[in-house]
C-alpha cells in the first residue's frame, strides 16, 4: 500500500506531495490544487478524509460515516460525495460541505468498484460497478443524484467495474474497467446527460483499476491493471 502523490501537467508526471495515510481503492474528487480523497482500505478500511492544495495533503477533522472501500466520488473539494462502495455491496450515500459528512438516502443499486461524475454535491451521476462474487457480476446501472435522491436513467451500453469517472452529471466519459474476472475493457462511453454512447476511440490498453480525470473531452487515463501492474498513460 501507497501514499505516493503523482500530478500531470499535460506532458509528463511529476512527484507530488505524499498522502497521510497509505491506502488502495480509494475515491477522490476535484482539481490538481484543491482536491480530495477520502475512504479506501490501509488495511483496514478507514474513513480518513484528506485534501490537497497541489502541494501538500491535510488530514480532515471530518471523516466518512462509513469505513468502506471501492466506492466512487465526485464534486470538488468543498462539495463532494461519497457513495457505494464495500465490503459487501453498499448503497451507502455521504455529502461533504468542506467540514463535516452528512449520511442521504441510499442508491437504488447496491455496489461497489462503482464510477461517478460530478461536478458539485447536489449534481453527480453514479454508473456501472459490482453486485455480486463469486463470480463476479458486473452491472450497467446508472443513476442521477439531485442532492436528496438518486433516480436510475439510461443504462452504460457495457457493464464494467473498476474504472474510473470524469466529467459531470450532464457530460460524463468512462473508459476501460473490467467485464469479469480477468477481461479487461478498453471501449469509452460518454454521456450527455441522457444516454451513453460508444466511442470509435478506445483505449489502447486494456485494463481495470485505473484512475481517470478531466472532461468528457479532455480527459486522461492512467495506471491500472492490464492484469499486472500498468503506468501507461492516455489522453
Amino acid at each position: 500500500v501507497t501514499n505516493l502523490t503523482e500530478e500531470y501537467n499535460g506532458t509528463g508526471w511529476s512527484a507530488g506531495g505524499n498522502l497521510n495515510t497509505a491506502r488502495f481503492r480509494v475515491a477522490g474528487a476535484g482539481t490538481l490544487t484543491a482536491g480530495i480523497i477520502f475512504g479506501g482500505h490501509t488495511p483496514p478500511l478507514t474513513t480518513a478524509t484528506e485534501t490537497y492544495d497541489g502541494s501538500t495533503w491535510t488530514t480532515s477533522p471530518a471523516v466518512l460515516n462509513t469505513a468502506r472501500q471501492g466506492l466512487a466520488g465526485a464534486g470538488t473539494s468543498t462539495s463532494t460525495v461519497a457513495f457505494g462502495g464495500g465490503p459487501g455491496y453498499l448503497n451507502a450515500t455521504e455529502s461533504f460541505n468542506g467540514t463535516a459528512w452528512t449520511v442521504k438516502n441510499n442508491l437504488n443499486t447496491s455496489r461497489n468498484s462503482l464510477m461517478g461524475a460530478g461536478a458539485s454535491n447536489t449534481s453527480v451521476l453514479a454508473f456501472g460497478g459490482e453486485t455480486s462474487s463469486p463470480p463476479a457480476v458486473a452491472t450497467n446501472a446508472t443513476e442521477s443524484w439531485d442532492g436528496t435522491n438518486w433516480t436510475a436513467v439510461n443504462n452504460l451500453n457495457t457493464a464494467r467495474y473498476g474504472a474510473y469517472g470524469a466529467g459531470t452529471q450532464t457530460a460524463a466519459i468512462v473508459a476501460g474497467g473490467i467485464v469479469g474476472p480477468g477481461t479487461m475493457q478498453t471501449a469509452t462511453e460518454t454521456w450527455d446527460g441522457t444516454d451513453w454512447t460508444t466511442s470509435p476511440v478506445s483505449l489502447a490498453t486494456a485494463r481495470g483499476r485505473l484512475s481517470m480525470a478531466g472532461t468528457s473531452t479532455e480527459a486522461v487515463a492512467s495506471s491500472g491493471q492490464t492484469p499486472s501492474i500498468t503506468t501507461a498513460t492516455e489522453e
